[in-house]
């Protein structure tokens, strides 16, 4: 018997589909706000181009938020 298993969503995905309750701490919404927008483009990005010629191929790398709560940033600072 096979089940299925549905993908999991990650935190920033729910951040972003979903508007949480408004919290009064300025703090919270700081740290919210940086989950909701790392690694996209509204932290800046590089662009990295392939030198051949022939092959120009272009890669994008979006900046992170770096903030220690955040489930991408921090799990690499606490691996370190």
């Amino acid at each position: 018997m096979l089940s299925y298993t549905a993908p999991r969503a990650t935190v920033q995905q729910v951040l972003q589909k979903h508007e949480l309750a408004v919290n009064k701490n300025l703090h919270v919404q700081k740290v919210l706000q940086r989950i909701k927008t790392c690694r996209t483009s509204a932290l800046g990005y590089h662009v990295y181009q392939c030198s051949d010629e022939k092959c120009g191929h272009v890669k994008y790398q979006y900046h992170s938020c770096r903030d220690r709560h955040c489930p991408n940033c921090g799990a690499v600072k606490k691996q370190e």
